[in-house]
């Protein structure tokens, strides 16, 4: 339970973090011109012209679009009314810190806070200094293992917009102080500083503020089983939330809300709530919310019995976590980093040339130029020669290896002639034993036929006691005429010979019987009706109904021929 709440306030601190960074940093500039003319349009003007343009782009764009945004820093960090203006200078590295910040990059974004910083203090900016405080304190806050860094910036930060009476920043630094210490689990700590943000924002009528106290110090009392104190702050801090329309905020606690109630196993106005949070996720598009909300609604329909509603909405929450391309933006952050820091060094490179003997630097190069065209000439003459004896001996390879594969042609086509032959060979070798067999089975059941009907012609003159011995005869050449025995023999033969035709024919017909299949076979061997009949040892008329009801599941039409039909089989 204390893990969860602990999770849930780490989210909402994060998310509260950078509402506040966003009061704290940036002022809403007018529309310019669409990104993607954007520095055309900026090839018409100053240098400071420029810049101001591309300071307004960015101060807009920034946290809607922070990919084309660090283009626009990085051009804006090249121009050279920024390098003069230690001001822009600084601006430039903390708006790249926190583009690192956002792409989750917490390596360079200190890099660039802290640049900022050196900047700021340089020139004794003290809201340059508090923005870049503020910034390294929100980047160490993500960490939870150098929390305590976090709250070392931020009191930097409280003590200098005490000091220079930062009144916003005043506000910003202790509720970022207490949702430190929330996410420390540090409650008492925590409620102290919310407690310093209601009393300025009391006295300052700052509403937003207000609200986001109350929301902090509802959460503290959720992670604390405070459940009435709970309720209490979160109404307030819904009820301002509502009447000033900051429903980006009022998403996150609407959440915690929800939360709450599905702990207290209270699903209904889990689910209202839950849906309030969708409903403001979707109008601004929130895609971290949608997703925590799809999830809980799936959980909390669980938890109610209602398992397809809950397989709904959990579908709906992996399609849409997985639609995240968390990859994708990792690959522009470094292709776009790779980019600044090229740029960025070629700056460096060309004011230390500005600096230098620029007569010196000249005679260097030409010096350098003539002994890298020595080189290049000696590499390239070496090279042709090289390449020359390499051709020579790739031709004699490849002349050499034309013969062998002529060689292994030849052979190899031999071999398969030789193949051929064989198979040719076993095949007829096959052929000849199965037509033998059929033969066989076809003379024996003749003889065996002719032979009973002279014993049956002599059983009528026999006295009674030699017509048992007779019948005992008889018996024994009805049991040797059972084609069971040779059938098995002939069909070893016939596989040999037509493999896969009894796989492919019941492909075609999947209800034949063994008797149709045994009449198949000796139709693919061109015998005739008289010929069928003497191997099954029944009479042609039997074999003429056989083939009429094969026809039939055969689903042959009159004029197909049988016979045909199973030769291309």
């Amino acid at each position: 339970m204390k893990r969860a709440k602990f999770e849930i306030s780490l989210n909402r601190s994060i998310i509260s973090s950078i509402i506040i960074a966003v009061a704290v940093n940036i002022n809403i500039m007018a529309d310019t011109t669409a990104s993607n003319s954007l520095f055309e349009h900026l090839k018409t003007l100053s240098d400071k012209e420029q810049a101001d343009t591309l300071k307004k782009t960015i101060l807009k764009n920034i946290f809607k679009d922070p990919k084309t945004t660090f283009i626009n820093v990085r051009k804006f960090s090249t121009l050279s009314a920024v390098a003069e203006d230690s001001t822009l200078l600084c601006q430039s590295n903390y708006w790249t810190g926190m583009i690192y910040e956002m792409f989750g990059d917490f390596e360079k974004a200190i890099e660039y806070d802290f640049k900022s910083l050196e900047i700021a203090g340089r020139i004794n900016n003290k809201k340059l200094m508090a923005i870049s405080l503020n910034n390294i304190g929100l980047v160490y806050s993500y960490q939870e293992e150098y929390r305590e860094k976090a709250l070392k910036y931020f009191r930097q930060y409280l003590s200098i917009s005490l000091e220079n009476k930062f009144d916003k920043d005043i506000m910003g630094a202790y509720l970022n102080i207490a949702m430190v210490y929330q996410n420390m689990q540090q409650y008492d700590s925590s409620e102290h500083y919310y407690q310093h943000v209601y009393t300025v924002a009391t006295t300052l009528n700052d509403k937003r503020h207000l609200a986001l106290a109350y929301s902090g110090l509802a959460s503290n009392e959720s992670a604390k089983n405070n459940d009435v104190l709970f309720l209490q702050y979160a109404r307030k801090a819904i009820a301002i939330y509502l009447e000033g329309g900051y429903l980006f905020e009022l998403s996150a606690l609407y959440y915690d809300i929800s939360i709450w109630y599905k702990n207290h196993k209270q699903q209904d106005s889990a689910l209202y709530y839950s849906y309030k949070m969708l409903d403001i996720a979707n109008e601004f598009d929130l895609t971290t919310y949608k997703i925590n909300a799809f999830k809980n609604i799936s959980q909390i329909y669980e938890m109610k019995g209602d398992f397809k509603t809950a397989y709904v909405y959990l579908n709906d929450y992996l399609k849409l976590k997985d639609s995240t391309n968390y990859r994708e933006t990792k690959e522009n952050l470094a292709r776009l980093q790779t980019i600044y820091e090229v740029e960025l060094k070629d700056k460096e490179i060309e004011n230390l040339t500005i600096a230098e003997n620029l007569q010196s630097r000249k005679e260097q190069l030409y010096l350098m130029l003539i002994l890298v065209m020595i080189i290049i000439s000696a590499i390239v003459s070496y090279s042709v020669q090289m390449k020359r004896k390499k051709d020579k001996q790739v031709n004699q390879q490849k002349l050499l290896v034309h013969l062998k594969e002529k060689e292994l042609a030849g052979l190899e086509l031999e071999k398969s002639k030789a193949n051929e032959k064989e198979l040719e060979t076993q095949l007829a070798f096959k052929t000849r034993q199965l037509t033998t067999h059929a033969l066989s089975m076809m003379q024996k059941n003749k003889l065996m036929q002719e032979l009973s009907a002279s014993i049956q012609q002599v059983s009528k003159y026999a006295k009674n006691d030699q017509k048992d011995e007779i019948r005992k005869m008889r018996q024994q050449i009805k049991r040797s005429m059972n084609v069971s025995k040779d059938w098995d023999l002939f069909k070893m033969y016939f596989e040999q010979v037509n493999k896969d035709f009894f796989t492919q024919l019941t492909a075609k017909a999947p209800n034949l019987s063994t008797n149709d299949l045994r009449l198949s076979a000796l139709l693919k061997l061109n015998m005739n009706i008289k010929e069928a009949a003497s191997v099954f040892n029944v009479e042609p008329a039997s074999v003429k109904s056989a083939r009429y009801r094969l026809r039939k599941k055969l689903k042959l039409d009159q004029e197909e021929d049988l016979y045909v039909y199973m030769r291309e089989i």
